[in-house]
């Protein structure tokens, strides 16, 4: 193949590449080059490609119902039981790099009160709206949370969790649960792992019987990215 003919054949109705040919080698060159330099392009590309970061959750916003609101927006005095019926949505992006390549870990802990889980789902980048609902939902009896999240007239035998979900179920998005269940209360980072599978990068569980409370931290670790 060459180079020159070739350019001069397939462009040379551009003004200027009769100028830029001569820049070529006239004479012919092995194809396997071509096709050596291809593949050299397309490996650099996808390096390239795979070393850039997901782009940063920056300034964190957040949807209700397709209306925007800064994640500052939410502290411990806004009223949670307003999210219940309502699409709350996070365009956080999955970063994989939160997946440790060894094994799960877990560690075991003691709290004396609810509110000093903030100071751990801060230390793991938790939206502010999240860890307010946590602390609004599971600060209080599991009565007083289920008439705070359905209000005076519900049947109590009639409900057996009560939380929410923030974000976007979609494969290169991240969401949060936050789920309580009687005296346990769980905060969950989920990616999606396949069709319908969701699956914990992170997660924080608490059991509310007496203080001290007892928390379980686990982190995900896999031998390879889950994508």
């Amino acid at each position: 193949m060459n180079p020159r003919k070739v350019t001069l054949r397939y462009l040379g109705w551009c003004p200027g590449v009769d100028h830029a040919a001569k820049f070529f080698p006239d004479r012919d060159v092995p194809d396997i080059f071509f096709v050596g330099s291809g593949l050299a392009i397309i490996l650099l590309v996808g390096a390239y490609q795979l070393s850039i970061p997901p782009p940063a959750w920056e300034p964190r916003v957040v949807y209700i119902d397709g209306v925007e609101y800064p994640d500052e927006y939410f502290d411990m005095s806004f009223n949670y039981s307003s999210l219940r019926d309502k699409q709350v949505t996070l365009y956080q992006p999955f970063n994989r790099s939160e997946i440790g390549k060894g094994d799960h870990q877990r560690e075991e802990l003691n709290i004396s009160r609810v509110d000093e889980l903030v100071g751990i789902l801060e230390e793991f980048g938790a939206p502010k709206i999240v860890i307010g609902c946590t602390v609004w939902i599971g600060n209080c009896t599991w009565t007083e949370a289920v008439i705070k999240w359905r209000g005076e007239s519900v049947n109590l035998n009639e409900v057996n969790h009560i939380g929410k979900t923030f974000g976007r179920a979609e494969g290169r998005y991240v969401n949060y649960v936050v789920d309580r269940d009687g005296q346990r209360l769980r905060i969950s980072k989920m990616y999606k792992k396949g069709e319908g599978i969701f699956s914990s990068i992170w997660s924080v569980t608490v059991k509310l019987y007496f203080p001290p409370y007892q928390v379980t931290v686990f982190r995900r670790g896999v031998s390879r990215p889950p994508f």
